[in-house]
């Protein structure tokens, strides 16, 4: 899928815990019921705002759908790993079937040299791409029954020390003699204010451009449980059926079935995804019918017999040239053939050639100019008349060169001035994408008339 900042689908946070003591006498004012319920954001001291420095992400999907023996784009299963802080991405783990691949970001690829079940090929001069995820691709040997489990492991290094990040994406592999329909296995994002998507006809508009000696006979749907307008997962099940059996995992059969991911999207991922997020119901696809050898064979032979028609002389009719042929032995003037004397008139046959010319085709995209972003802050509380306290003072938003540092020095000196109890609620915001309309189209080669080398046109 494009570049994408997709950390909504599976984000895991891992924060590294750091203690200290608080000023005496700090720690023993009364919890109110909120401060109870934010207890899972709230850090305990002023030193344990170097947490922020920890955050990590990882961005996956969910589940996808692979083709057997066809290579599969990793950034089309994981699309970022944000580190955080200092922190480097040191290597990468794929555990699939009790079989792994280690992608270390020095030594690069290893342990899939003897790997029976799942390889890996690096696919760029740079193992890792700009959202620190490997530039290689997975193949699969192996058709599944029902979706196995790919856990990914990243080893995030800094000068301090590493600490773990972990995802799980279930894969699909299905019959590699569905590869001319590969389009079929894509994962789609279809807006939550779309109230109808055809998938049977999706699935036709693929299926009419294989070609006539496909293997395939049909693709329908199987089996549906999507939700429209309902943000989620859901999944779609093609039925593929064949006109000659085909061999999968050693036995003979005339169909195999294609599970694949359909997300419905919120707004706000909507705005973010921007093109990828399907917001229209799909159009049927007239097929291009193909000519067969005997009607290729006519058309040939009827355009020859056209231009040995067009290369004679333009005097007359059949008759007329039969009669001129027959009378060409006497004077030019003979009336011979002719009960008026004269020779009958057509109008002339004209050679019409194409003029072309070309106009423009728009195509206006939502281009991002910055992507969206997640900031991080952190919110006071506030003592309340009864010697409580409240989740609900000033929020202090770690942007614009305001660091976690200068957080902690204005926690520190309201602990030491103010009596402040040192606690503070993690708080983040979503910060829009700008983005701009842009004209992306082309140029249209067209026939706007017709022209004879005579002078006529239409």
């Amino acid at each position: 899928m494009k570049k994408k900042t997709m950390a909504k689908y599976l984000s895991l946070m891992l924060a590294a815990a750091v203690t200290a003591t608080l000023m005496a006498g700090c720690g023993n004012r009364a919890k109110s019921a909120g401060q109870a319920e934010a207890e899972e954001t709230t850090n305990d001291t002023a030193d344990s705002a170097d947490a922020e420095d920890d955050v990590a992400e990882i961005s996956a999907e969910q589940s996808v759908t692979a083709i057997q023996n066809v290579p599969l784009s990793f950034s089309d299963i994981l699309f970022e790993i944000t580190p955080g802080g200092d922190y480097q991405t040191d290597s990468v783990t794929l555990t699939y079937t009790g079989t792994e691949i280690v992608i270390d970001a020095e030594e690069g690829i290893s342990g899939h040299e003897d790997n029976a079940i799942f390889t890996a090929l690096q696919t760029e001069d740079e193992l890792l791409n700009a959202s620190n995820v490997p530039n290689i691709s997975l193949t699969f040997a192996d058709v599944t029954e029902e979706a196995e489990t790919l856990v990914i492991a990243v080893t995030l290094t800094d000068a301090n020390g590493e600490k773990k990040a972990e995802a799980a994406t279930a894969v699909n592999v299905v019959p590699e003699e569905v590869a001319e329909i590969s389009d079929l296995t894509r994962n789609l994002k279809i807006s939550e204010t779309l109230a109808k998507y055809d998938f049977n006809v999706y699935a036709s508009n693929i299926m009419n451009k294989t070609g006539s000696d496909s293997n395939i006979k049909a693709v329908t749907v199987k089996d549906s449980n999507v939700e429209f307008r309902k943000p989620g997962h859901y999944v779609v099940t093609y039925e593929v059926t064949f006109k000659e059996k085909v061999d999968i995992n050693g036995s003979a059969v005339l169909s195999a079935d294609i599970p694949t991911d359909i997300e419905v999207v919120d707004k706000e991922m909507d705005m973010i995804l921007g093109k990828d997020v399907i917001t229209e119901n799909v159009k049927a696809e007239t097929k291009a019918e193909e000519k067969t050898d005997d009607e290729k064979t006519d058309k040939t032979e009827s355009a020859a017999g056209k231009e040995t028609q067009d290369s004679s002389p333009a005097s007359g009719s059949a008759d007329n040239k039969s009669n001129s042929s027959a009378s060409s032995s006497g004077p030019s003037n003979s009336s011979s053939g002719s009960s008026s004397g004269q020779t009958a008139k057509s109008s002339p046959t004209h050679r019409w050639k194409d003029h072309t010319a070309k106009r423009w085709i728009s195509n206006w995209v939502t281009v991002v100019d910055t992507p969206a972003r997640t900031v991080y802050g952190a919110q006071l509380y506030t003592e309340q008349a009864d010697g409580t306290w409240l989740g609900n003072g000033e929020t202090y938003w770690f942007e614009n060169g305001f660091t976690v540092d200068d957080f902690k020095t204005i926690l520190k000196n309201k602990i030491k001035n103010e009596g402040y109890i040192g606690n503070y609620v993690n708080r983040s915001k979503t910060v829009p994408a700008v983005t701009h309309e842009e004209d992306q189209g082309y140029y249209e080669t067209y026939v706007d008339y017709q022209y004879c080398d005579c002078g006529a046109t239409k």
